[in-house]
């Protein structure tokens, strides 16, 4: 690899900027003979120099040598330094522009009057490239009264090594009015293509392009001269193609189908939607040229894509959420059943339990684990001699009197430990100075972790007097 290949390769990997210590390093070479190849690229428009303090960093560019844009342009070019000043102008300027060429040397870009030169996008260009906000060269064709212009600006060096901005500018009127007359300084729609801000393409009946307006032009990325005479629209299928032809052939007075939406796969792969209009022109009944006026939708297109995505998430979520209701509503109704016959079953015992008080003088009592009488119900046939007062915080072994040992031990035994359940123990129940026979059975009360906290006791009274 030659040494101008090296340090442009290197330049292009920092962006930033590198200065000649620095590249001189990097590749092994001597300072002076990278310094002489740095100056060589400068010249040559291939890199550029910035100046920060003592530091000078070079960077790559694309500026094309200003004698080299005199050879290939047959208009005006016009070289602008880097304070917005003409100073080189080449071509026929007093024909074009009914200036002589000393006129403008040294005359300031902005203080010209000239609607070409003065046009407001062709001054913020010159600024941007003059200050290396851009560095492609930028294309316009404007239409003044009925006269076209192209204006090519491009990033330039003088021989002096100054850097600058060229300008070339050419009059089209001639070739344009020779490749189509109806595109012509008299067509009011010629000029209005050129004012719209929208996209305006003119096919002739091969459908082959004979007009393209400016934002389209910028859009593609094209120039007219590479659109004039291409059949169809660029980078668009033929399949996108035959959409429009179809809108256009079936448009009568009485119906027109409205706009039709095509995709264009660009050169560098991007994707781009599009929505086009067409407007078939008629000589003597015969299709002369077909309008298309159209304008970029892909925003809007990726928007429709993302919200019918979402409204399929969304109808996908709602399906998964009516089978989870459904699931949990089926769950919900099987609770509501168990529950049903659980409360079933206690009305069986509540019932069962109530008949017991009514037939049987059964009394129930719960007590803490120090054997603390809690709680008591008494059924009503034992309500007019038994009290709850008389009960509730007294200690358990002084109200039952176990008179068989063998049942005294279970029943001491279930007093102290209160986890053992036990089954219809004889003994004496005293209440107050009231003596009654009675047959005990209990058991554990037992917390939600299986610990035993007290004991429930069912007391059942073998005689009582009304």
């Amino acid at each position: 690899m030659s040494p101008i290949s090296q340090i442009l390769t290197f330049l292009k990997d920092h962006n930033e900027g590198a200065s000649i210590s620095e590249i001189s390093t990097a590749l092994g070479f001597n300072r002076n003979f990278a310094a002489k190849y740095l100056t060589t690229l400068y010249m040559q428009g291939q890199v550029d120099l910035r100046s920060y303090g003592k530091v000078r960093l070079y960077n790559t560019c694309n500026r094309v040598p200003f004698h080299a844009i005199c050879l290939i342009s047959d208009g005006i070019v016009l070289g602008i330094d880097r304070l917005g000043i003409i100073r080189e102008v080449t071509g026929p300027v007093d024909h074009l522009f009914n200036y002589q060429k000393e006129e403008l040397i040294g005359v300031q870009l902005k203080e010209l009057k000239h609607p070409v030169l003065s046009y407001q996008l062709i001054q913020d260009q010159v600024r941007q490239l003059i200050e290396r906000k851009g560095s492609k060269p930028f294309h316009r064709t404007i239409l003044l009264g009925d006269r076209m212009f192209r204006i090519t600006l491009a990033s330039c060096i003088f021989n002096d090594a100054m850097t600058g901005v060229g300008i070339l500018i050419s009059d089209q009127t001639s070739e344009y009015m020779r490749g189509e007359p109806v595109i012509s300084g008299l067509n009011p729609d010629f000029s209005l293509a050129h004012e719209s801000s929208e996209f305006i393409v003119f096919l002739g009946s091969d459908e082959k392009i004979v007009f393209a307006n400016p934002p389209y032009l910028t859009y593609c990325g094209l120039t007219i001269h590479e659109l004039i005479g291409e059949q169809g629209l660029p980078f668009v299928s033929s399949q996108y193609m035959s959409l429009i032809r179809e809108a256009y052939m079936s448009t009568t007075p009485e119906h027109f189908p409205g706009p039709v939406h095509i995709m264009a796969l660009f050169p560098d792969g991007d994707i781009r939607w599009q929505e086009w209009t067409a407007y078939p022109k008629f000589t003597n009944k015969t299709l002369h040229q077909i309008h298309l006026h159209g304008k970029d939708i892909t925003e809007q297109k990726y928007q429709e894509m993302e919200i019918r995505e979402l409204r399929r998430g969304i109808a996908q979520l709602f399906d998964e959420k009516i089978l989870e209701m459904r699931e949990v509503t089926l769950r919900v109704s099987q609770e509501i059943e168990e529950l049903k016959a659980e409360n079933h079953r206690l009305k069986n015992r509540e019932n069962l339990v109530s008949s017991l008080f009514t037939d049987h003088p059964v009394m129930i009592l719960e007590t803490e684990s120090t054997g603390i009488v809690t709680s008591v119900t008494v059924p009503d046939k034992l309500s007019h001699i038994i009290s709850r007062d008389q009960l509730i915080g007294h200690l358990l072994m002084n109200i039952f009197f176990v008179q068989d040992p063998r049942s005294d031990e279970k029943f001491f035994e279930f007093s102290g430990r209160w986890n053992l359940p036990f089954h219809q123990i004889p003994c004496h129940m005293q209440i107050g100075t009231s003596w009654f026979q009675v047959i005990i059975s209990g058991m554990p009360l037992k917390r939600s972790d299986g610990m035993s906290y007290g004991m429930c006791i069912a007391a059942d009274f073998l005689s009582v007097s009304a």
